[in-house]
């Protein structure tokens, strides 16, 4: 459920780079990101250390952690909705 096109604010990420921690950020681990993207699990760990290079973190969590700050209201607000749905399930205690 990645952001549309151009609605990418983190500083010098490739689209396919924001596209690959939009799923990370959404719990997606490399094999499932892989395979969603039609691309092998070695390409996305590729992108995933540039794009811990890029952001100066290096883990996925400080990856995540520094693109929710990086995001602009709306944006964010669209991603912690979905992380909210995917780990508060009405009626589920």
């Amino acid at each position: 459920m990645p952001l549309p096109e151009g609605e990418h604010d983190e500083p010098g990420l490739t689209p396919r780079e924001s596209e690959i921690l939009e799923w990370v950020a959404l719990g997606k681990t490399n094999p499932e990101i892989a395979e969603i993207l039609l691309i092998a699990p070695t390409t996305v760990r590729r992108h995933l250390e540039n794009v811990y290079a890029k952001l100066g973190v290096h883990t996925r969590t400080a990856a995540v952690t520094r693109y929710l700050g990086l995001l602009g209201n709306r944006e964010r607000e669209v991603i912690t909705s979905v992380l909210a749905g995917l780990f508060f399930l009405p009626g589920v205690a």
